[in-house]
């Protein structure tokens, strides 16, 4: 994301939302980002994200010599092309190791519940016929 009218010589700062990103003169490197290390700054004063997350979108505000220069609303969202399979996502392994996790823990309290019940059944049938 560039900042329109930024120039090399200007006091350039990023924000997303009111958490601080950069500021130009906080150090003389121009990759500087207390923000996330995949969030670089360029020569121009560009923001560039490596690789981009859908956690990244959100309001970003470019400040020019103090003063707000820009309101960039950017929107990350995740899209499959049609050369990529959806188990070479990097996310992938984690969502399937989870849905496998709650299926067992759904089926662990599925079978706990059915021998409870048989528990119960079974207490009150030798009840009954120690009353007779």
């Amino acid at each position: 994301m560039g900042c329109a009218g930024a120039r090399l010589n200007m006091a350039v700062a990023w924000d997303q939302g009111s958490k601080q990103i950069y500021r130009s003169e906080q150090t003389s490197g121009r990759n500087f980002s207390n923000f996330s290390p995949r969030i670089k700054i360029d020569n121009g004063h560009h923001l560039v994200f490596h690789p981009a997350k859908t956690q990244d979108s959100g309001v970003y505000y470019c400040w020019l010599q103090g003063r707000r220069a820009a309101e960039i609303h950017l929107l990350v969202y995740l899209h499959l092309g049609h050369d990529q399979p959806v188990w070479s996502q990097p996310d992938f392994p984690a969502a399937v190791q989870t849905v496998f996790k709650s299926y067992g823990v759904m089926t662990a309290l599925f079978c706990l519940l059915l021998i409870c019940r048989a528990g119960i059944k079974y207490l009150r049938e030798t009840t009954e016929t120690h009353l007779d």
